[in-house]
């Protein structure tokens, strides 16, 4: 079914950009009686005309952090922009343009279609000013496509709005408060920066390991950072510390769409484990494979708490590529190292066949990948310096020995 624009009708954006031109404009900083000389710049006016100066002058040390402004006036043009600047992208893209452009990236992904409707609607949210409650989490194997969804929507939206933040958190770093290690307001570390209270995605990078228990001392450690992580994530003010002292400048997470990444390995091997551990004399063998649909129940399973679950109304697990897909992954990969080489690269059959092997197997298209731009790298090595006289580059299979 295609979807249109229609969720964002021009009456509603009529409304709320009459509701916004109500509002009572300020006074041009042009119209200010000039001074006969220079004077620094105080630090309140900075934090509302120069946000992103301010704050890389605040962690220098060159602002008393006392000196701190009102929340409002430093965060009012910044959303202002954000949002007039989405409600302009929603008139002029259709949502079938926006997918096809990522399907460009993503290859082979049904599931993809949620994530992009998701975003779609968060962003459509933010500009009429609703709610927003668009958290999702997404499982799949290593390279099947998570981290290549977060490099294509942050370099689509970099060009399209380049005002919306979107940042990929590793969340494995994390660790229980009073521990050495990051605390979980990394999360919204470019959130802060950028001036925007909260609005803006964030991709939270191995979110799974989290969810697996380990202990210290007794306690489990992972449970304690997935209530850390929790406060965030449900929604709340977060405050800007710096050089563990408060700044008085805060954001709401509330405003934030959060997505977390995982393969979820571990899940996959329990279910595996308690498959084998089911079979008794007569039982069939069941087919576990590493693409299984991970649940919210297998989460829990795993370790993950009701109450962090819970906050992710959506979960997307992306799947086993076809061999159509791996085709299509293979010739783009060949395509962009052709243009980077500016020389004709070529696969024999043999080194097709054994791609296709490597697309669903333990590494994903990483494998596919890297097996490619190794043999492109060594044959290009001899090229350059006259021990090759070809003029292209043939890729062979190569054997078991050569991939280790």
């Amino acid at each position: 079914m295609e979807l249109k624009n229609e969720s964002l009708t021009n009456k509603k954006l009529t409304e709320v950009e009459t509701n916004e031109a109500k509002k009572p404009t300020k006074k041009d900083p042009k119209e200010k009686k000039p001074t006969e000389k220079t004077k620094e710049q105080d630090p309140k006016e900075m934090v509302s005309e120069q946000p992103q100066q301010f704050l890389i002058q605040l962690m220098s040390g060159d602002i008393d952090p006392n000196m701190m402004m009102d929340e409002d006036a430093y965060t009012a043009e910044q959303i202002e922009d954000l949002k007039l600047s989405i409600k302009e992208w929603l008139g002029r893209v259709p949502f079938t343009e926006f997918r096809n452009a990522i399907h460009k990236d993503v290859i082979g992904q049904d599931n993809l279609d949620l994530i992009l409707a998701n975003v779609y609607n968060y962003l459509t949210n933010v500009a009429l000013g609703n709610p927003v409650n668009n958290n999702m989490l997404m499982a799949a194997p290593s390279g099947c496509g998570k981290t290549e969804t977060y490099r294509s929507l942050r370099n689509y939206f970099k060009t399209e709005i380049p005002e919306l933040t979107i940042s990929q958190v590793d969340v494995s770093v994390i660790t229980e408060e009073g521990i050495v290690g990051a605390g979980s307001s990394i999360l919204v570390d470019e959130l802060m920066e950028n001036g925007t209270n909260g609005y803006g995605i964030v991709f939270m990078d191995e979110f799974d390991k989290k969810l697996i228990p380990s202990f210290a001392e007794g306690a489990n450690t992972s449970a304690a950072v997935q209530n850390q992580l929790l406060t965030i994530i449900e929604g709340r003010e977060v405050p800007f510390i710096l050089n563990g002292q408060p700044t008085g400048y805060y954001i709401d997470t509330s405003n934030t769409m959060f997505i977390g990444l995982g393969s979820f390995n571990e899940s996959r091997e329990q279910k595996k484990n308690a498959a084998k551990n089911n079979l008794g004399f007569g039982a069939r063998t069941q087919d576990n494979d590493m693409f299984d649909e991970i649940t919210r129940e297998d989460m829990i399973k795993m370790g993950a708490s009701y109450e962090m679950i819970g906050r992710f109304p959506l979960i997307v697990n992306y799947h086993k590529l076809s061999e159509e897909a791996v085709d299509k992954i293979i010739d783009k990969t060949l395509e962009t190292l052709r243009l980077a080489y500016q020389l004709p690269i070529e696969l024999d059959a043999g080194m097709r066949t054994q791609l296709h092997e490597f697309a669903n197997g333990v590494y994903g298209c990483r494998m596919l990948d890297s097996s490619i731009r190794d043999q492109v790298i060594k044959q290009y090595t001899a090229w350059l310096i006259g021990g090759c006289k070809k003029k292209k580059i043939v890729i062979h299979s190569v054997t078991e020995s050569e991939l280790v």
